[in-house]
C-alpha cells in the first residue's frame, strides 16, 4: 500500500518529494594537533650525528623530548635511516684515526720561513 502511495505521488509531483542536497564543503582539515616531526630532519639528525652529538643535546637543537625522538626512530624509518647511517658514518671516523694513532702514523710536511731582507727556506719535518 505504501509503495503504491508513492508511485502516485511520484506520478503527480515528480520527484519533489524526495530533494536531497548536497553541501558542499571547504577542503577538510585534519582533525588533531599536527606533527612535530618535519622532513629536513632526517637530514638534520645525519649531520648531528656525524658530529658525535649525544641524543639529550640533539633533542635540545631540535626541541624535542627524548622520549619523541624515541618514538620517531621507532616509528618514521627514513629519520632511523638517517640517525643510523650517521651514527656508523661517525663511528667509523674515529675508529680510523684511533688506528693510526695506535700505529704511529706519520707524515712529511714542509715548513715555509719567511723573514723580510732575505729568501725563504724549506724545512722537511
Amino acid at each position: 500500500m505504501a509503495e503504491r502511495n508513492r508511485v502516485r505521488r511520484d506520478r503527480l509531483w515528480g520527484n519533489r518529494g524526495t530533494i536531497k542536497i548536497k553541501h558542499q564543503h571547504p577542503q577538510k582539515r585534519p582533525i588533531g594537533r599536527p606533527p612535530d616531526y618535519r622532513e629536513h630532519y632526517a637530514e638534520l639528525v645525519f649531520k648531528l650525528r656525524l658530529l658525535g652529538i649525544g641524543d639529550e643535546r640533539i633533542c635540545h637543537v631540535m626541541s624535542i623530548d627524548v622520549i619523541k625522538l624515541m618514538e620517531w626512530r621507532n616509528s618514521i624509518p627514513e629519520f632511523a635511516q638517517a640517525w643510523n647511517e650517521g651514527g656508523e658514518e661517525a663511528d667509523a671516523n674515529v675508529a680510523h684515526s684511533l688506528y693510526h694513532r695506535a700505529i704511529g702514523f706519520t707524515t712529511e710536511q714542509e715548513k715555509l720561513f719567511f723573514e723580510i731582507g732575505r729568501a725563504s727556506c724549506r724545512e722537511r719535518v
